[in-house]
């Protein structure tokens, strides 16, 4: 994992936590930790995301032989095809993985408690904090380099998070 940062003139930030809005839960896998939200009543959300979705894919394909050596140039478009989005059709994915056991869990009467109580229900009302904190790269270990310019497919990123907390409704 890469980690990710943000560095402007102004602001240098080691980790990126978001916290999005009132969101429904549409699934919820408790084994595999993946939770699905609907964005759809959120245009200004979706977009910012889709917006950071961008920067990266520009950001890759700008460092693209410092970050993965690779022999041809490859476009922003291409690293956007590459890279798995956070949103997808107005839809927030987001894996608990182990954070589920350590992350801060609010009720809907304010009641704190730690780790997430099971599985959350379709339909229910949740705010989610969640942390970026790099990226990965996913690829077929018998794939040679040259593999992501013919097939995106072949050799994906995605962004690793962390759920730090979650407000439920």
């Amino acid at each position: 994992m890469a980690p990710l940062k943000y560095k402007s003139p102004a602001v240098s930030l080691n980790t990126l936590t978001i916290l999005t809005p009132t969101l429904t839960v549409i699934h919820h896998d408790p084994h595999t930790g993946r939770i699905v939200f609907d964005a759809s009543d959120h245009p200004f959300f979706v977009s910012k995301l889709a917006l950071l979705h961008e920067a990266m894919a520009m950001t890759l394909a700008q460092n693209q032989q410092t970050f993965f050596q690779f022999p041809l140039g490859l476009t922003a478009e291409h690293f956007k095809r590459m890279l798995f989005p956070l949103v997808n059709n107005k839809r927030l994915t987001l894996f608990m993985g182990a954070s589920a056991r350590t992350l801060n869990y609010v009720t809907a009467g304010g009641e704190a408690q730690e780790g997430f109580p099971g599985m959350a229900a379709n339909g229910q009302k949740m705010r989610v904090a969640f942390t970026l904190q790099g990226i990965s790269v996913l690829s077929n270990s018998f794939a040679p380099s040259l593999i992501p310019i013919a097939d995106p497919n072949m050799f994906r990123i995605r962004f690793q998070q962390s759920i730090c907390a979650v407000f439920s409704f």
